[in-house]
């Protein structure tokens, strides 16, 4: 056979040969998480979340630079992820290893027309010569940190820190009253509104079941407001005004429930949880937030663990 014959033979097929391992092809994923398109944005462009589902930058030995929220970078081994770009409904992440790199487009939509509900949709780039110089291992990395991501984002407690559920409302009625103090005197002034309000119940000959809420707001440095309520079982009209007032959740509605273990300076960041879930969710406030003893104990110190349920009344 003649060498011309040969090139003739050889060089179409090293140039198909060429075409199949270097041509890029494009490849898309897709999942879908429980957040409103804005709060899906935040988790593919915030290192802080993406620290908690992006492998391997989930462990302790990541490092992280931060120049401002549109440039960042997280580094775990030969590994580093930056932030290419970013808008209001999409983010690009660079994935590189050594002298290789991969670009993935990450672009939200609502998902089923659910407000609440974002399809995320990423895309990249991949050829066959990725499988020989280490490149498609960084697609691996990506493709798995994305099901990390759906998984992250639908369990409440990893991204809210407690356990939501949904119920109704029961005890719809309460004798209600406050007092500003600081986080010194908090047993103190738990176990004084407390016992105003059972006081008041006798007095008045007003039944009660024994229920107690509570509600602790940060006003400002060592000053926060105590709200206390004792669940009872009849109307009773009161001053608007008066120390102690008559309050009610709308019953039958719904409550955001979720267990609680800590102190009493937890409980303002459990209600700040509940409140940002409710916003994820786009569900409506109806009344404050509150914990509920699970017992008729109140003589807590500031730094006793209490067991409790924290509940957030939503429409």
């Amino acid at each position: 056979m003649s060498l011309k014959r040969i090139l003739l033979f050889f060089l179409p097929l090293a140039l198909v040969v060429g075409v199949v391992l270097y041509y890029p092809v494009t490849k898309t994923s897709a999942i879908s998480i429980p957040l409103p398109v804005e709060r899906a944005v935040h988790l593919l462009a915030d290192p802080t979340y993406i620290k908690k589902w992006y492998q391997p930058f989930t462990d302790a030995n990541t490092d992280t630079s931060q120049q401002s929220d549109k440039q960042w970078q997280l580094t775990n081994g030969d590994l580093q992820l930056s932030l290419r770009n970013k808008n209001t409904i999409s983010a690009t992440l660079l994935l590189t290893e050594k002298n290789q790199e991969a670009a993935f487009f990450y672009h939200t939509t609502l998902d089923s027309n659910y407000i609440d509900q974002t399809k995320v949709t990423m895309t990249y780039k991949k050829n066959w010569l990725g499988n020989f110089n280490g490149r498609n291992k960084l697609i691996d990395l990506a493709e798995t940190s994305l099901q990390s991501l759906a998984t992250y984002a639908s369990n409440t407690v990893r991204l809210y820190g407690l356990e939501i559920r949904h119920k109704d409302v029961t005890d719809s009625a309460y004798l209600f009253t406050q007092k500003t103090t600081s986080w010194a005197e908090v047993k103190t002034t738990v176990q004084s509104l407390y016992k105003d309000l059972v006081n008041f119940a006798d007095a008045n000959k007003i039944d009660k079941n024994g229920a107690k809420i509570i509600n602790i707001k940060i006003l400002s440095g060592d000053s926060i407001r105590v709200s206390a309520g004792l669940a009872i079982q009849q109307y009773i009209n009161l001053p608007l005004n008066g120390k102690i007032t008559y309050r009610t959740m709308p019953y039958g509605k719904k409550l955001l429930e979720a267990p609680f273990k800590g102190r009493y300076a937890d409980l303002p960041q459990a209600f700040q949880s509940l409140d940002q879930y409710a916003r994820d969710h786009k569900l409506t406030n109806m009344a404050i937030a509150y914990g509920k003893f699970s017992d008729d104990r109140t003589d807590y110190e500031q730094g006793d663990i209490i067991d409790m349920m924290v509940y957030y009344p939503v429409d």
